[in-house]
């Protein structure tokens, strides 16, 4: 699968069949959410599925994918979830991939939605792997309190 389909496939396994984790995961596809109790224990596609069903049991929510920034074998992407009220929150995944599969997944949420516009494909700038390894790196610096380490230019 190319990175856009499995984004689309990853959210539509959230929205409506948990068993299309054995189409996006490899076997020991591992996540973080830090966020949803439980999640941060699946590992795998088995794992995953049954995870996914009892969620779905318990919260009706649906995954909108938006704006994918694909590098090969990294890509991430923003997503909008419209809660069972009506709110809608946007996220982001980060994901690795191995044999056309995620193997890696990191999931953040906010409690609002970004009004921003998405960016239509004309408009879009290509993102080189370079760019998306600098962002990482330097987000991860942020989060551990190394606010000196980013560059100004590159989160603007």
């Amino acid at each position: 699968m190319d990175n856009e389909t499995l984004m689309r496939t990853w959210c539509r396994m959230w929205n409506e069949d948990p068993a299309l984790a054995h189409q996006v995961m490899t076997g020991h596809c591992t996540q973080w959410s830090a966020q949803t109790p439980g999640l941060d224990a699946v590992i795998g596609p088995d794992q995953q599925e049954t995870f996914v069903a009892g969620y779905r049991a318990q919260h009706i929510n649906l995954f909108h994918p938006r704006v994918l920034v694909d590098a090969g074998d990294r890509f991430a992407y923003l997503w909008d979830v419209t809660l069972p009220n009506g709110t809608v929150w946007t996220g982001a995944d980060v994901n690795t991939v191995r044999d056309g599969r995620i193997d890696e997944n990191w999931t953040f949420v906010c409690q609002r939605r970004d009004d921003s516009p998405d960016l239509d494909d004309a408009d879009a700038q290509p993102t080189t792997v370079t760019a998306l390894d600098r962002l990482c790196q330097e987000w991860t610096s942020l989060w551990n309190g190394d606010v000196h380490a980013v560059d100004r230019k590159s989160v603007v």
